[in-house]
C-alpha cells in the first residue's frame, strides 16, 4: 500500500490522498513518517492540485487540531464586546462623578477661606479703629493725606457703622472741628491771613465730618455749604458757588458771612451793567444788620455806591469800614479814587499813600503797584 508523504494516509486507486486531495509522490509504509506533520510551512512549495479536483482545500478540522502537539494549539483569543448603551451609561456616570468631586472641592475651599476672611475683616476693623484713635490723639484730624482721623473714620464707618470707636470719636473731635472751621473762616472775615484753595478743601472735609456727627445742627450744615461754595469759587465754578452760598443763608439766616458773598457774586454778573451794583446792595445791608462790627460789607457797600456814582454815600461807607479796621488798606485806596473824582488831588494823594503804607500782601489783593504809579503821576502834577 502506498501512503501520502504529506499526511501519511493511504492513497486510493487513483493515487490521490483521501485526506489532502493531492497526488503526492508514492511512498511505502517503511517511508511513512512516524507522526503526522504539522501544516506546511510558508516556505514549502504548494503541491499541484489535480485539475479534476475542484473543491477548495479544507481547513484543518477539529480532529486534526486535536492531534497536534500542545505547543502548537494556540487558538486566537476573541475580544469581549461591550454593548454601546452600557458604554454611554458608564461615560455619563463618570462625568457626573467628576463634576461632583470638583463641586465638593470648590465648596470646601470657599468654606475654608470664609473663616479667615471673617477673621481678617475683624482684625482690619480693629486696626482702622486703632489708627483712628492714634490720629485723634496726635491732633491730625483733617489734613488731606488719607492717613488722618477723618479718613480712618469714614473707612471704619463703611466697615462697621456700629463700632464703638465711632461713637467715642464724637465727643473728642466735634469741638475741634468747629474750632478748625471758625479759624479758617475768620482769616477771611478778619483779614488775619490768606485763605488758600487747600484751606477750603480742608474746611469742606472738616464740616462734612462735623455734619455727620451732628446732622441736626443747621448752623454746621450751613458752614458745610459755605465751605463748598468757597471751594467752588476758588475753582471758578460760579453757579455751584452761588447755589452753596444761597443754601448757607437759608440754613442759617442769622449768619452774615454768606450774605456778603452773595452780594459780591452779584457784582460779578457782567451782563447786567450798572444794575448789578444795585442788586448787590440788599445783600451787603443784610450782612451789616447781622454783624454790624464787620468792616468788609461796609467797604463793599461803598464800592457799590461808587459805581452808581453816589460818591457821598460811597465815602460814608468807606469811612465806616475804616472805623472798624483802621489797618485795612483797601478802603483808603477807594477814598483816593473818590477825592480824585472830586478834583481834590492833595487829599487823594494822602489816601493813596495811606493805602501803600498799610498794604499787607498776605491779606490784601490790591494792585499796589498801580496805586504807586497814580501817586507818582499826581506828584508830577504838583500835588
Amino acid at each position: 500500500m502506498i501512503f501520502c508523504n504529506t499526511c501519511g494516509n493511504a492513497l486510493d486507486s487513483r493515487g490521490l490522498c483521501s485526506e489532502c486531495g493531492i497526488r503526492p509522490a508514492p511512498v511505502t509504509r517503511a517511508e511513512a513518517p512516524t507522526q503526522r506533520f504539522l501544516a506546511p510551512t510558508a516556505a514549502a512549495a504548494a503541491p499541484a492540485l489535480d485539475p479534476t479536483y475542484q473543491q477548495t482545500i479544507p481547513a484543518y478540522d477539529q480532529a486534526a487540531l486535536g492531534s497536534l502537539p500542545l505547543v502548537t494549539q494556540v487558538a486566537p483569543q476573541s475580544k469581549p464586546s461591550i454593548p454601546k448603551g452600557l458604554i454611554v451609561i458608564l461615560a455619563g456616570a463618570g462625568l457626573l462623578l467628576v463634576a461632583l468631586v470638583v463641586y465638593l472641592a470648590a465648596h470646601s475651599s470657599s468654606r475654608s477661606n470664609a473663616s479667615p476672611a471673617r477673621g481678617a475683616s475683624a482684625s482690619s476693623t480693629d486696626d482702622v479703629a486703632s489708627a483712628l484713635n492714634r490720629a485723634i490723639e496726635g491732633g491730625s484730624l483733617v489734613n488731606l493725606s488719607g492717613d488722618d482721623a477723618y479718613s480712618h473714620f469714614t473707612r471704619l464707618t463703611a466697615m462697621d457703622p456700629r463700632h464703638q470707636a465711632l461713637s467715642n470719636a464724637k465727643s473728642r473731635v466735634l469741638p475741634q472741628l468747629r474750632s478748625m472751621g471758625e479759624g479758617i473762616i475768620s482769616k477771611k472775615v478778619k483779614h488775619s491771613g490768606e485763605v488758600s484753595e487747600q484751606d477750603w478743601m480742608t474746611l469742606v472735609r472738616a464740616y462734612e465730618w462735623a455734619h455727620l456727627l451732628e446732622p441736626s445742627d443747621k448752623a454746621l450744615e450751613a458752614r458745610q455749604k459755605y465751605a463748598q461754595g468757597k471751594l467752588a469759587e476758588a475753582q471758578s465754578r460760579r453757579n455751584e458757588a452761588w447755589q452753596n452760598f444761597s443754601a448757607a443763608t437759608q440754613l442759617d439766616p442769622a449768619w452774615a458771612v454768606p450774605q456778603n458773598d452773595l452780594g459780591f457774586w452779584t457784582t460779578q454778573d457782567s451782563s447786567s451793567g450798572k444794575q448789578k451794583w444795585s442788586n448787590a446792595i440788599p445783600y451787603y445791608e443784610r450782612a451789616i444788620s447781622l454783624q454790624a462790627d464787620w468792616e468788609i460789607p461796609y467797604n463793599n457797600l461803598g464800592t457799590a455806591y461808587f459805581y452808581l456814582d453816589n460818591l457821598d454815600a460811597a465815602e460814608g461807607y468807606y469811612r465806616q469800614a475804616i472805623q472798624r479796621n483802621s489797618n485795612w488798606a483797601r478802603p483808603h485806596k477807594w477814598l483816593g479814587d473818590i477825592y480824585e473824582r472830586k478834583n481834590d488831588f492833595s487829599t487823594a494823594v494822602r489816601e493813596y499813600q495811606t493805602a501803600v503804607d498799610l498794604y499787607n500782601p498776605n491779606t490784601d489783593s490790591l494792585r499796589i503797584d498801580l496805586v504807586q504809579k497814580e501817586i507818582a503821576r499826581l506828584h508830577a502834577r504838583g500835588y
